[in-house]
């Protein structure tokens, strides 16, 4: 049931895209830096948007995924203090 939910919703986004391209193919000007001007559609410039966007949040998130991993966690820390005395365990 989920697939065919995500396979609904792709579809419709997929039609919602096709449409707004469809009726959008104007040229838009994007005057860079160095004298860099470029003439692209606006559905093209919109998807080059789009992905950067997911690039760059994909890349924020692994950032931080990985800076967790790296990082000791606090009990292992505890544990291992120096100068502490450590009650003996029952069997």
């Amino acid at each position: 049931m989920k697939k065919l939910l995500y396979a609904v919703l792709f579809l419709v986004v997929f039609v919602f895209g096709l449409t707004f391209a469809a009726r959008n193919p104007q040229l838009v000007s994007i005057n860079y830096y160095f004298g860099v001007d470029v003439e692209l559609p606006i559905t093209v410039l919109l998807l080059v948007s789009l992905m950067a966007g997911i690039v760059i949040g994909y890349l924020a998130s692994f950032a931080t995924g990985l800076r967790r991993r790296l990082r000791p966690s606090r009990a292992t820390r505890d544990e291992v203090r120096p100068g502490t005395a450590m009650a003996p365990r029952s069997s």
